[in-house]
């Protein structure tokens, strides 16, 4: 067996740290908690540390880091009492990813999933927008069509 001291642990490279201490504890699944502010504003966030705590009344509990920066799904989560957990299908699980990224509070996952779509799959529609300053008739129908190609990958 191996054992790494205090200073061993220190030296160890960022993610190679990062990625030991994160298989200790084995498998997890991965979830979404999906949030809503109170000025509306929707929230999603990765996290593996959701577990069932009872059935009776129905309880599920999560771990989050410490409050000293903003933690905006444990706010909204204070602020309305409501939230959705969801699994993550392979088929989202870059997109899942990102949502640990650090955005501002009034930004929303959701949308920055939207803009990553659009900018993969509708760039010429964005640039002629930037171009013209308008949004032709052609152009809103094929950003129409991207779109609710996008919500229909969260269907199923």
């Amino acid at each position: 067996m191996k054992h790494l001291s205090k200073e061993d642990f220190d030296d160890l490279q960022k993610f190679y740290r990062i990625n030991l201490i994160n298989s200790c504890t084995g498998y997890k699944s991965a979830n979404l908690i999906g949030s809503i502010s109170k000025d509306g504003v929707e929230n999603v966030a990765v996290f593996s540390s959701i577990t069932h705590l009872g059935s009776n009344p129905a309880m599920l509990g999560y771990v989050l880091r410490p409050t000293t920066v903003p933690r905006n799904t444990y706010k909204n989560i204070k602020e309305t009492g409501f939230f959705t957990v969801n699994h993550i299908i392979s088929d989202i699980i870059s997109d899942a990813h990102h949502t640990s990224a650090k955005y501002p509070e009034e930004i929303s996952e959701f949308e920055t999933g939207l803009f990553e779509y659009l900018d993969a799959n509708a760039s010429d529609s964005l640039a002629s927008i930037v171009n013209e300053g308008t949004i032709s008739e052609d152009t809103g129908e094929k950003l129409e069509k991207a779109i609710s190609d996008f919500k229909a990958a969260f269907k199923a």
